[in-house]
């Protein structure tokens, strides 16, 4: 609910063209990103920066948007009280996400942006998104160099030791798929029709098979099962009938199912290889998880409950790494590299633990209602 609307909004609806209007031009902000040097921080980083400040003020007038940062504002206090490292890019990373998801559901319940507007910008994201795809095709079929000064397109997946060359475009960054994302719901909400919705999703998962994304694929296919299942009207008059139960059954049963499958193969894991997952699982990702469980292992318990500290990755994975579970320090001991967890839930329980997790699902939650 607004608040002081008649007050306030036109302010608020400037506000949200111009957060739109930002996102709009994402690719290019990406592109600009990549080839100018950081004065002190790169084009994009300031681009998305802008959005973040107008999205917060669009939530300021609502008392949802003053839920989400009160909320975001103690829990840093907290972290901050309790002496955890706390990485300033890190923070706007984090928040950025949640912060627009916010802001598209409130831009829309409260219809501060016509649908000529919202489409215009869709358009306009849409249109501009061929440009690093263009020119990650151009790279991969060596029609332009591989590195097109800093904006490299294209880079390799790795399949049963083989390493695969694929087109990324600039969709492969936690803000740059949110933007993705956000763009993707205003399509759905406000397409001409659902069954060009439906078209355009299976686009993005021929897209994600096409460049070799697994977890773009399996998000992908998740959505399209969404809006199938859920946002057709004749489906959810069905599935309206069964009663509640029913799903709190199945749902119990799946995660019942998945936590025992998961320990399984965990156990054989240790087996095998003496660790909880093979270390060149899913192109590294294997001995990656493994350094970061080593780590929760160590978690004190009010690091379960608040995390490491937001942006703590570095720091973690480089105190609990091993040449064992993690290959490129086999190879070499002095290795700087400190990939972040990738995987966005363990992410989230290493920057901000149980409480960090259950926020998000509380914001997801007030954000499916709103929807």
């Amino acid at each position: 609910m607004i608040i002081r609307s008649s007050e306030y909004r036109s302010l608020i609806e400037s506000a949200a063209r111009i957060m739109v209007s930002i996102l709009s031009i994402a690719p290019i902000l990406m592109i600009l990103g990549n080839i100018l040097p950081p004065i002190p921080i790169k084009v994009h980083q300031f681009g998305f920066g802008i959005a973040l400040i107008f999205g917060l003020f669009i939530l300021s007038f609502f008392r949802n948007g003053h839920w989400l940062t009160l909320g975001s504002v103690v829990f840093l206090a907290i972290q901050f009280s309790l002496g955890m490292h706390i990485n300033p890019i890190e923070v706007f990373d984090f928040l950025f996400g949640p912060t627009m998801l916010m802001s598209v559901a409130v831009i829309m319940e409260n219809q501060l942006l016509s649908r000529e507007e919202l489409r215009s910008a869709r358009k306009r994201f849409f249109t501009l998104a061929f440009v690093p795809l263009t020119i990650a095709c151009l790279q991969y079929f060596d029609l332009l160099p591989i590195k097109f000064l800093n904006a490299t397109y294209v880079n390799h997946s790795s399949t049963k030791g083989t390493h695969i060359e694929r087109i990324n475009g600039f969709f492969y960054h936690g803000n740059e798929l949110v933007v993705l994302s956000y763009f993707l719901a205003l399509n759905m909400a406000f397409g001409k029709s659902s069954g060009r919705a439906i078209f355009w999703l299976i686009m993005l998962i021929l897209f994600s098979i096409m460049t070799l994304y697994k977890s773009l694929i399996v998000t992908s296919i998740i959505i399209l099962g969404y809006f199938v299942l859920v946002l057709n009207k004749k489906v959810a008059s069905m599935l309206s009938r069964i009663p509640t139960w029913s799903y709190l059954l199945m749902l119990c049963s799946v995660l019942i199912g998945a936590g025992y499958f998961l320990a399984q193969f965990i156990q054989s894991n240790y087996i095998f290889y003496g660790l909880p997952f093979k270390r060149e699982m899913l192109t590294g990702r294997g001995g990656i998880w493994t350094v970061y469980l080593y780590a929760i292992e160590d978690f004190t318990w009010f690091q379960h409950f608040f995390g490491a500290g937001i942006g703590s990755e570095p720091i973690v994975f480089g105190e609990h790494m091993t040449p064992k579970a993690f290959y490129p320090m086999q190879a070499n001991p002095k290795t700087t590299i400190r990939p972040h967890p990738h995987n966005p839930w363990l992410g989230y329980y290493i920057n901000a633990g149980w409480v960090g997790i259950l926020f998000l699902i509380a914001l997801l939650k007030l954000c499916y209602t709103q929807y």
